[in-house]
């Protein structure tokens, strides 16, 4: 009475036709998942014959391609990251204003900080385009291309065309030539003069030629036009270590040098001579003796000094081709010939030097890149690594930045935000599906994976523009840009607080940056016709963790108190936006008269 109800066992008839139905099933979905295999590899070896068919037949055409397709997105989107960006952007506008063509300036003010050839390039954009954020960047994406062809060339000449390809490839999709290769500065004009003269020293080791003798003191006099001596001084550099490590003298003869000293200085002379007499030699004296030795001596922003941290930010700038390297040390004994004691000779060199001066910063040793690229591609063609130490090596680089960025698109996803801050999240959560998607293109090129790998490699620029649209417009720059009027311009612009050079660029106007708050108030009171930014907070976004954990933040900076204490006459604007180059969400508030 008070036990179980009866359950009446299943007809034995009905066992067995549901038996036969999961049978007939599976074997349908076995044949269905069979075909899609046998589909799915016919497919992938036709990709992988048509990408043999492009890198064999036309190399240069992919490449330029695979380039325009890499860098372009994007860069009409992403505001001018402080502090660099706005400067060489407005720099070279200024100089058309004023009609100078040799010494740059900014906010009025003399800027020595690079010569002037990168501000000649930017300016037949301008010219061509007009003034904005994707014509700034044009030259970038441009030097990009052709830094990426002179590696092909370079490392097709010392290898075969497989390895110049691969090469390219490489140079081109790792995240620091991601990142440099569409930023208004100058650091990848620089690369177009310090690789080809790289590539002349290696054919003068061996042969000297009038025509790269002509490329090799060209390109050293053009790259010191760009960035002073470290172009000069990285190739040399190399070819005294190459020297020192194949035991032989350098053949001085081969590269002529009296013909080289005289066509080196007529170049820098053309436009060193006009450029003196109008600063009475300060660009030089400033330019060189502060901005490159002086600097190398100070640590950045007052960080600490970290004789490792070119070694270790490698897996970054790297990535994701640095996961290979394991692979390359463990087979370098086999293969150390004068081509690996040229490329690696010079990458050590170029990492010792930087490593020794006191500013730090990930993209110094961009120089010394592509010739480690090279001989890592030369050495691994970029396959699975066979040994049992360099397969542990490539997993666990590979793996670790899998992990990473997964982590980070899952905290984006969680961070509690409303309002404009909104954006925050959709950018942080797009760009780590970018990185991550660069992390597995360099797994599927180790795994032979074309569709995959092409697949990854299109996600990651597509995720960065959207990453960087929902950026656009959040820069405060940008919005007193929107708030100021061009036909009614106030006559004087302050800023207090929030001092970065983004309210030049994209205001088009001179401003007066006042670090007293209590000074740049009574300079505002004073003007009739007068426009004032003043920072009121500043959170840095390296607090998300605490965000996340609820608990309180504390802004890194808080003007509050003494903005309310001032209480200024004319309208007042309360507002917020990010700032890109110190990575920070900040309130500021704009005050306007009449």
């Amino acid at each position: 009475m008070f036990g179980l109800p009866f359950i009446k066992p299943p007809h034995p008839d009905t066992l067995r036709a549901w038996s036969t139905f999961w049978q007939a099933l599976r074997m349908i979905f076995h044949s269905i998942f069979r075909r899609i295999h046998v589909i799915g590899s016919l497919l992938e070896a036709r990709a992988q014959r048509f990408g043999l068919w492009l890198m064999d037949k036309k190399p240069r055409l992919t490449l330029v391609i695979l380039a325009l397709l890499w860098l372009l997105p994007g860069n009409a989107q992403l505001p001018l990251i402080d502090r660099d960006e706005p400067r060489f952007a407005y720099a070279t506008q200024e100089m058309i204003d004023r009609g100078d063509n040799f010494v740059p300036t900014f906010n009025g003010e003399w800027r020595f900080d690079k010569p002037p050839l990168v501000y000649w390039w930017m300016r037949a954009h301008y010219m061509i385009f007009g003034y904005h954020d994707f014509s700034a960047r044009l030259h970038s994406v441009e030097a990009t291309i052709l830094v990426v062809l002179l590696v092909f060339g370079f490392a097709s000449r010392m290898y075969d065309k497989k390895v110049g390809f691969w090469s390219a490839f490489a140079f081109l999709t790792c995240l620091q030539t991601f990142l440099h290769g569409r930023l208004c500065v100058a650091d990848m004009p620089m690369m177009v003069f310090i690789v080809a003269a790289q590539w002349a020293a290696w054919e003068l080791l061996k042969k000297g030629t009038w025509f790269w003798n002509i490329v090799f003191w060209g390109s050293v006099a053009l790259g010191f036009t760009t960035k002073w001596i470290v172009p000069p001084a990285v190739v040399g550099l190399g070819v005294l270590v190459f020297c020192a490590l194949t035991k032989r003298w350098p053949p001085v003869k081969n590269f002529k040098p009296i013909f080289g000293v005289l066509f080196f200085c007529a170049i820098i002379l053309a436009w060193a001579i006009p450029a003196w007499m109008e600063t009475n030699g300060d660009f030089f004296k400033v330019g060189i003796g502060e901005h490159v030795f002086v600097r190398g001596l100070e640590a950045f922003n007052k960080r600490g000094y970290t004789p490792f941290f070119y070694l270790l930010t490698a897996f970054v700038s790297l990535m994701p081709w640095m996961a290979f390297a394991g692979g390359m040390f463990a087979n370098i004994k086999n293969q150390w010939d004068a081509r690996l004691k040229y490329l690696l000779g010079s990458t050590a060199i170029i990492y010792l030097v930087f490593s020794l001066a006191q500013t730090q910063l990930m993209h110094y040793v961009l120089p010394a890149f592509p010739l480690f690229i090279i001989a890592l591609v030369g050495v691994t063609k970029l396959e699975l690594p066979i040994g049992k130490w360099a397969r542990r090596f490539f997993h666990f680089v590979s793996y670790a930045g899998v992990v990473i960025f997964s982590l980070m698109v899952l905290v984006a996803w969680r961070i509690p935000v409303h309002g404009h801050s909104a954006a925050l999240k959709w950018a942080g959560l797009t760009l780590g599906i970018s990185l991550l998607s660069l992390t597995l293109l360099g797994r599927f090129k180790a795994r032979g994976q074309f569709i995959w790998g092409s697949i990854a490699f299109i996600c990651v620029p597509l995720f960065f523009h959207v990453s960087v649209s929902m950026l656009s417009g959040l820069l405060p720059a940008q919005q007193v840009a929107k708030i100021l009027d061009p036909t009614n311009m106030p006559t004087t612009l302050i800023a207090t607080g929030y001092e970065e050079p983004s309210l030049v660029s994209y205001s088009q106007a001179h401003w007066v940056y006042e670090a007293d708050t209590a000074k740049a108030f009574e300079l505002y009171e004073k003007s009739p016709k007068v426009a004032l930014v003043a920072l009121s907070q500043e959170f840095s976004l390296e607090s998300i963790p605490s965000i996340l954990l609820k608990k309180p933040v504390k802004p890194r900076r808080d003007l509050q108190k003494a903005l309310l204490s001032q209480n200024p006459s004319g309208r007042h604007f309360y507002m917020g936006g990010v700032n890109l180059g110190r990575f920070s969400w900040i309130r500021y508030e704009v005050y306007l008269k009449p």
